[in-house]
Formats: structure tokens, sequence, C-alpha cells
């Protein structure tokens, strides 16, 4: 069941456990799976996050939202593993040979360690964007004391990657009704999306630039401003902030003593 959240446009799902789990606590969830990423340089490791991650998803019903997201950073993927497979500093091993290219087992190990973070980072940040709305996250910080600038900054990066795609959707929509884009191979889509990247990268922080001097006009960052009241019960919040700011302060104790 979805149910259209107070402050967004967006639809959450009113039955998944995590409209009962408070912003704060997805947030050190978050830091958490990264730091434990950075802290453990293990393929085994960042796969099991990324497992775990993707049940997180999957049960929060937000999962074929999440893969949409993570299709944006293949493109990075991909090019870690070929510039990291050819020339990262340690290789020593050939693994394969394509043409005169040759492949280098320290390079690929080490962009498949840098993949896995990317990877990590992505679905953590879709675990909080798609379960909680701007709003929420806004008004839930602005309690806690964070100003509101702060707040809108924090914001804008953490839901830059949603609003890019919506933009390439807006995009993409536009080219088919000009019969810009076939409906044949995928190799004349791609053709068709690579213009328009830099217009997209553009178009996303123009308009993140005009909301912030429109907020500014309208005055959210007087002091006088009254944070919008709306109330929502959350459970465990105190025992879980407890519980995983602990985890990451040890992973962050065994990033200086390991």
């Amino acid at each position: 069941m979805l149910k259209k959240a107070p402050f967004s446009a967006g639809l959450v799902h009113k039955s998944s456990w995590t409209r009962h789990i408070d912003p704060g606590s997805k947030f050190l969830l978050m830091a958490d799976t990264i730091a434990a990423s950075m802290v453990f340089s293990s393929l085994s490791v960042n796969l099991g996050s990324i497992l775990c991650l993707l049940m997180l998803n999957f049960s929060a019903h937000i999962l074929h939202k999440s893969l949409v997201v993570l299709a944006f950073s293949l493109f990075l993927i991909s090019t870690m593993l070929l510039i990291q497979g050819l020339f990262y500093t340690q290789n020593q091993t050939p693994i394969f040979t394509i043409g005169w290219l040759t492949f280098y087992q320290e390079g690929l190990q080490h962009a498949a360690l840098l993949a896995g973070r990317i990877l990590i980072i992505t679905l953590s940040a879709c675990l909080l964007m798609f379960t909680t709305t701007i709003g929420e996250n806004t008004i839930y910080l602005e309690k806690l004391g964070l100003p509101f600038r702060y707040v809108y900054a924090l914001m804008s990066v953490c839901y830059i990657l949603p609003q890019m795609h919506a933009n390439m959707r807006r995009i993409q929509l536009a080219q088919q009704a000009r019969g810009v884009v076939g409906s044949g191979r995928l190799g004349q889509r791609f053709r068709a999306i690579l213009p328009t990247l830099i217009p997209l990268i553009v178009m996303t922080l123009t308009r993140t630039i005009n909301r912030s001097i429109a907020l500014r006009l309208r005055g959210f960052e007087s002091k006088k401003r009254q944070t919008p009241n709306w109330q929502y019960t959350y459970i465990f919040a105190r025992g879980l902030h407890y519980l995983l700011f602990l985890g990451l302060l040890v992973l962050l104790g065994g990033a200086i003593w390991l």
C-alpha cells in the first residue's frame, strides 16, 4: 500500500517497516556500512554488505528504484575496471589480453574493491532516499538543531541522483516525442543519450541553485522562521541510535588501531 507523505510529492509504502524507522537511524546505518567498506579492504566484506543492503532494499519494496539508480554507477565502474586493470601502479600478474590491451590481476582487484564501495554507498543512500521523504528528513534534522542551510546542502547532495534520473526521464520522453530515439537497437539509444549528459548535469545543478536562491528570498534562513510542526511515531529510535553509533565507533576505532 502506498501513502503520499507530507511535504513531498513522492510515494512511500505505508506497510513497509522502514516507515517506522527514524531518519537518524538510517543516516547512521548508511555511515556504518560505508565505514565498514573503508575499514575492511576485503572483497568478501564488501560482497556481504552489498547482499545485506540488497535484501534490505527488497524488503522495503524499493529494489526496483535502487537498480535504476545503480545503472548510473555502471559507467563509472566499467571505466574504473578498464583504467585500473590496465594502468594500476602495482600491476604485475597478467590475466588476459584483448588485442594489444593486457589486463592485470592487481588492477582488477583494486577496481573491484572500489566498485564494491560505490555500490555500498549507492544502496545505503537509496535506502535513505526512497524510504523517507525530503520533508521528513528536513524537519527531522532541523529538530535536532541543524541550521537550515546545512540541511538543504545535505538534502541536495543526497537526492541529486533521483533528480538526475527524473531529468533524464524527461529528456528521453522528449526525444521519443521528436523521433530522436529509435525503438530499435540499444546502440542507437546509447548514442542518443551521450549528447544529453552534459546538459543533464547542468540542468540539475541549475535547478538546485535556483531553488536555493528562491528559498533564501523567502526567508528560510531567518532565525525567526518556525520549523514545520509534523510529528511521526518511530519505534526503537533511541536504542537503534545507541547500537548503530556504537558500531560506528568500533569501526572508526578499528581504522585507527588496525
